[in-house]
């Protein structure tokens, strides 16, 4: 995991027009990228954009959006949980991870047309 001043990238993407990896920082309202050609490059450049992001901020006199992130239970039915566990094993992700992305998935807006 990549963390800088309590922010945490999001999913990193291979960009193999480039040969090169991009991310954006996850939790976040605002929209803060960064890019590199290795982990070393990525972390780099992730704590600049960190660090840009927070000066900006500064500067415009604004409060920076701080990551959010919020727990909560939620019951399933057995069968449900079963298969979430299966697929868990089979991806290699955690239950919790599949959960997450299936309710992003379920509250990302359409794309345009």
């Amino acid at each position: 995991m990549i963390e800088h001043k309590g922010y945490q990238a999001g999913v990193i993407e291979y960009v193999p027009e480039d040969d090169s990896f991009f991310g954006q920082v996850a939790g976040i309202r605002d929209v803060v990228t960064f890019a590199g050609r290795s982990v070393r490059e990525l972390r780099v450049a992730f704590r600049d954009s960190v660090d840009e992001y927070l000066r900006f901020c500064r500067e415009e006199g604004r409060e920076p959006n701080r990551p959010y992130e919020s727990e909560f239970t939620l019951r399933l039915p057995a069968d449900v949980r079963d298969r979430l566990e299966e697929l868990a094993d089979e991806t290699g992700e955690t239950v919790e991870a599949l959960a997450v992305r299936a309710i992003e998935e379920s509250v990302a807006e359409p794309a345009a047309a």
